[in-house]
């Protein structure tokens, strides 16, 4: 892997938090953004007026930057936009874009552009703060560490004579002096653990459309304390999964607790079921549900921590918050909850 670029400070954390507290004043359970008939729209909650922000019917994949300022969004196939709802200023980023996700304490965009160059982009400011090339290979899902302190990101190496293309996913310090593999193989990004310490993976999408119809097994990968720290441990759910991001929810409070929606073979569609367990040295859990079901859409907890985006045709439970999920691989999220005060809305 070849690194290029440095790391430039965005803007101030303080100037952030500033604009959390101003949001909050005017619209103190959050705002929710989300796709009608193509076209983008936020809400002030609970009954604020719906504003559409668009009029084309080509957008999707609406994220809220920490500040709430901002919403990163696709138009069409592969162009990236952003868009301040409150100042009313719309902005082109650039186009063949493939991942993207807020940089989680500042207003800062990483994003993939043509699979191989990965560029970070401060709306008030402008774009291309650091690159890295991959000239030879593909970059493919990315998804920061809570806090900052890492960037993971899927990297592909593309076959040669006599030898298949494989998968490594790596771990990038947010100062840009490291980058280290934390997991070897066809590994998918589902998102982190609220603590950090933990990346959620899924294995094998990648190896035929059949498996993941049938669900696929999903692993946690520990991250190291420290860039360049040591080998990471890795645990295995007992169960396996459709690959929806919203299959899976984490504990606000208990950081390592978690549940979500098993289902694995011909029946996944079908045999659901939800496990809960708990990270750790080892791994303990149960199914909770007393038989398999066929109606789970999604799991959201009450109090999340980084932020709600999901599908539209999915069921929703959950306080705002501000900021956006890592994406799932499919389908892309259509809704966006961003942060106000600590009360739930159910919907």
């Amino acid at each position: 892997m070849q690194v290029e670029g440095r790391w430039l400070r965005p803007l101030e954390a303080t100037a952030t938090a500033q604009a959390r507290r101003a949001l909050q004043e005017t619209a103190p359970l959050g705002q929710l953004a989300y796709i009608q008939d193509g076209d983008l729209y936020v809400k002030a909650l609970p009954d604020g007026p719906p504003r559409r922000l668009t009029d084309d019917g080509r957008n999707r994949e609406p994220r809220w930057s920490p500040s709430g300022r901002w919403l990163a969004f696709r138009k069409g196939e592969e162009e990236l936009w952003a868009i301040s709802p409150d100042a009313g200023v719309s902005r082109w980023i650039d186009q063949q874009v493939g991942a993207f996700a807020w940089y989680p304490v500042t207003d800062t965009l990483a994003y993939v552009l043509e699979d191989q160059i990965l560029h970070l982009y401060h709306p008030p400011t402008g774009r291309i703060v650091v690159q890295w090339r991959a000239p030879t290979s593909r970059i493919g899902g990315i998804a920061w560490q809570p806090g900052g302190r890492f960037l993971a990101m899927e990297y592909e190496y593309p076959p040669t004579e006599g030898q298949s293309g494989s998968w490594e996913i790596f771990l990038l310090s947010a100062d840009g002096s490291s980058a280290q593999v934390l997991f070897q193989g066809d590994g998918t990004i589902a998102g982190w653990t609220p603590d950090g310490r933990f990346l959620f993976l899924w294995s094998g999408l990648r190896s035929a459309p059949s498996i993941a119809v049938d669900g696929v097994p999903a692993l946690t990968v520990a991250a190291p304390a420290s860039p360049g720290g040591g080998a990471s441990a890795r645990l295995v759910l007992p169960y396996l999964s459709l690959a929806y991001r919203d299959f899976i929810a984490f504990h606000p409070a208990e950081t390592l607790r978690l549940a979500f929606v098993t289902g694995g073979d011909q029946e996944t569609w079908q045999n659901k079921a939800l496990w809960v367990g708990q990270l750790g040295p080892f791994l303990e859990g149960q199914l909770i549900t007393p038989q398999p079901r066929r109606d789970f859409a999604g799991l959201i907890p009450r109090r999340p921590a980084t932020g709600v985006c999901g599908h539209a045709g999915s069921r929703w439970t959950g306080s705002p918050t501000r900021g956006a999920a890592a994406p799932p691989p499919a389908p892309a999220p259509d809704i966006c909850l961003s942060r106000g005060a600590d009360r739930a809305v159910d919907g």
